[in-house]
């Protein structure tokens, strides 16, 4: 029983560091992928199914992915650092900075772009919440993995 909770513990101490490297990732460290705007707009098909407003949605020539980036500026939203997508307009060359995410093989929309530069001038960069979660979901996994220790050490487990 002691070995499942640990490895859980484990387990969510990983996930904390992956999700902070994630968030503090520099432009070097993404996949890049340039080219001129197809479509941008505030909805795409039947998205977005919540926060209506807060999501832009971007098509670039040559990446085969539909880009959703969240712009939720309201108390409460995570909010992107920079936030210039209003201004872009279709034809325009951009380059967008990305991770590798699980979910956009199966239904074609990247969700995990950081940056995105219209020639040399930034207009989109993500919020640090990536790494303000992975902190959080770590310093739990490891408060969580003294804990069984602790529980071990006095019989409890």
């Amino acid at each position: 029983m002691f070995i499942k909770y640990l490895g859980s513990s484990v387990f969510i101490i990983i996930l904390g560091v992956i999700l902070y490297i994630r968030g503090g990732a520099n432009k070097q460290e993404l996949n890049k992928a340039s080219g001129a705007i197809r479509y941008i707009n505030k909805t795409y098909q039947d998205l977005p199914n919540r926060d209506f407003g807060k999501y832009r949605y971007l098509q670039i020539e040559g990446f085969p992915e539909t880009i959703e980036l969240f712009i939720g500026k309201e108390s409460g939203d995570f909010k992107p650092d920079l936030e210039k997508i209003d201004e872009l307009k279709v034809g325009e060359e951009v380059t967008v900075y990305y991770s590798d995410g699980i979910n956009s093989e199966n239904d074609g929309i990247q969700r995990l772009v950081q940056y995105i530069d219209r020639g040399r001038e930034p207009v989109f960069k993500k919020g640090s919440w990536d790494k303000t979660l992975g902190f959080i979901v770590a310093a739990s996994g490891g408060l969580i993995l003294v804990g069984l220790f602790v529980l071990r050490k006095f019989g409890k487990i």
